[in-house]
């Protein structure tokens, strides 16, 4: 279990739970896995990503949200701020074996 660096308060109301406060979370922390290992997103990721999202046109695809390749580094940059505004835990996934980059994924409610 990852757990964040500060506090997250949910309230209730009749559409769900609305956020009030926002997380602080750790920006450097790496997740290993059997198969991929998951690192910290960043502008240094970009090329990686854009290589990963020309295999198979995956932008076409119509049951998924996936950036084309000149739509990435806006995507990086959406997704880095967000980790900076304590809403989004976002990372780059690697291949173990290989050491390619093969797409990006994120974390967005601890416990």
């Amino acid at each position: 279990m990852l757990a964040a660096c500060g506090p997250v308060v949910l309230l209730g109301t009749a559409g769900g739970l609305r956020k009030v406060s926002t997380v602080s979370f750790p920006a450097e922390v790496i997740l290993v896995g059997e198969l991929v290992t998951l690192e910290p997103l960043s502008a240094e990721h970009h090329e990686g990503l854009v290589e990963a999202v020309r295999d198979g046109n995956l932008w076409d695809l119509w049951y998924t949200s996936i950036p084309g390749p000149q739509q990435v580094h806006a995507e990086i940059d959406r997704r880095v701020g967000l980790r900076d505004a304590g809403t989004m835990l976002p990372f780059t996934v690697r291949r173990n074996d290989t050491g390619r980059i093969v797409g990006m994924t994120t974390l967005v409610v601890l416990s």
